[in-house]
């Protein structure tokens, strides 16, 4: 499993805040970057590496993942 499977974003910026191969680690590390912040995990799959490297924007990575192929998430 990659360490960018799982992406969590700042919900009111949409801004990634970090990243980890499961989803609580993501969770963790953005709430100590970022302890007030609303936060939302997105399953990045096999596009997490380049979202995060882009710095994706939620909305963005969003809609990128709803036209994916389901074989390439």
């Amino acid at each position: 499993m990659s360490d960018f499977t799982y992406i969590a974003f700042d919900a009111g910026t949409g801004q990634p805040l970090a990243h980890a191969g499961k989803a609580i680690y993501a969770l963790q590390t953005a709430d100590a970057v970022m302890p007030t912040a609303a936060i939302y995990i997105l399953e990045a799959g096999a596009f997490g590496s380049w979202m995060w490297a882009e710095k994706i924007p939620l909305e963005r990575a969003r809609t990128l993942i709803r036209a994916a192929p389901v074989g390439i998430r």
